[in-house]
């Protein structure tokens, strides 16, 4: 796995390190996260985290909501980036335009249900971090369903389970 010094070389599937984001269930770790790359335009990638790293809801309210407007968003944008990433490496994070619009703030965003689609099998599923597995208030990773072998992801014969991931 490569570190940010080497990043805008690599091509779609290999993976790096780029930051920081707790990983262990009490949180008071500061893993490297670890990326896939999705996609590579000169030096700009498109990354997807290879785990779950926290569970937060959609939206803090049950009411009908759109990306745009999502708590969620607001909570990548702000307090996970300026968590995860130092200063330096914020700078290196583009705002993009999500589904057409809405390039401010957009620097940490959840894939759209067209770009799952654009994904190759071997990134199509994944697990939690044990933090994001964690039961905190407000919180709660869902799972496939465990009676199903396809819903299973894993290394080698270990058997880990598989995720859900909200999309925008």
């Amino acid at each position: 796995m490569e570190t940010i010094s080497c990043l805008g070389t690599q091509k779609p599937g290999d993976r790096i390190a780029f930051e920081i984001y707790p990983q262990t269930a009490d949180g008071r770790d500061r893993t490297p996260i670890r990326w896939r790359v999705l996609r590579s335009e000169g030096a700009r990638l498109f990354l997807l985290s290879d785990q779950i790293l926290d569970c937060r809801p959609y939206h803090e309210m049950q009411t009908a909501v759109t990306w745009a407007n999502c708590s969620l968003r607001r909570w990548l944008n702000e307090r996970f980036f300026l968590r995860a990433f130092s200063a330096a490496e914020q700078q290196l994070i583009q705002p993009i335009l999500c589904d057409g619009r809405f390039a401010d703030g957009n620097r940490v965003f959840l894939l759209s249900e067209e770009e799952t689609h654009e994904l190759p099998a071997s990134c199509r599923g994944t697990t939690g971090t044990a933090y994001a597995r964690s039961v905190r208030p407000g919180s709660r990773l869902y799972v496939y369903d465990k009676s199903v072998e396809e819903n299973y992801s894993g290394a080698g014969d270990e058997r880990v389970g598989c995720s859900w991931w909200w999309l925008r």
